[in-house]
Order: C-alpha cells, then structure tokens, then sequence
C-alpha cells in the first residue's frame, strides 16, 4: 500500500467504525425503550394470573419471568426495577407489599439474562384473616 492508500483506508476504517457507534447507539436507546414497553405488556398479561392464583390457591407471592431479547443493552436489577410499570411499582409500595426484581447474573457477567419479578404480600392476609377469625367470620 502507498501512503494515500494507507490514508484513505485509515479514513475509511474511522467512518466505518463511527457509523457503527451510530448504530449501536441508535439500538441501545431503541432497545432501553422497548423494555419499559414489554414489562408494561407482561405486567398487563400476569395480573389476570395473580388474581386466579391468589383466589384458587390462596397465593401471597407471584412471579413472572422477564428475558430481554436484547442485541446492544445489558439492563441491571435497578434499570428493570426502573422500567417497570408504574401501577406495579406504586403497588409495591402499599403497606405490607413487597416488590422485588431478581437476576442470576452476577455483576460482572456480560449479557443478557432472565429477570424474575416477585410480588408478595403475605402481612395483609393475615391481616384480614386475623379481624375475620375475631368476629367469628372465619370457619
């Protein structure tokens, strides 16, 4: 290779490798979106489970797996916690409910992986039971 050779090939390696950041930066803030949109379609899709499984089984804790199928963003527990739907999260922050969002992933794994979103709330129930049992409401 001649020296404008070698110039013109190193612009050229600069240009590719920019408009590649340009599309790996337009799929991350494309993918960070979609997972605020994909928690509120899941979320939408378990609360009819939550509430079969509570009023046939007595359930206190339901869970439903999340598994991005990201190419360029890696979410952590606290961006999921974060995208999670607002309704859910204020849920979370009633009075004896808890609302926790898991990973196997440890920190410095790459990747991603599958999240598990837990909702409990087992005090309210005995709660409930207990004044019922009082008032001779309960068999």
């Amino acid at each position: 290779m001649g020296e404008i050779d070698v110039k013109m090939f190193a612009a050229e390696l600069v240009k590719a490798s920019v408009e590649g950041q340009m599309k790996r930066k337009r799929s991350l803030v494309y993918e960070q979106a979609r997972a605020s949109k994909d928690l509120f379609k899941l979320w939408n899709k378990e609360q009819a489970r939550f509430v079969v499984d509570a009023r046939t089984r007595g359930n206190v804790r339901h869970s439903f797996q999340y598994k991005p199928r990201f190419t360029e963003y890696e979410p952590t527990v606290k961006e999921i916690e974060e995208s999670l739907p607002d309704d859910l999260k204020d849920l979370g922050k009633e009075r004896g409910f808890n609302l926790l969002v898991e990973c196997e992933r440890e920190e410095h794994q790459r990747g991603v992986h599958e999240f598990k979103v837990t909702l409990e709330y087992s005090q309210p129930v005995v709660d409930v039971i207990g004044a019922r049992v009082r008032n001779g409401d309960w068999p």
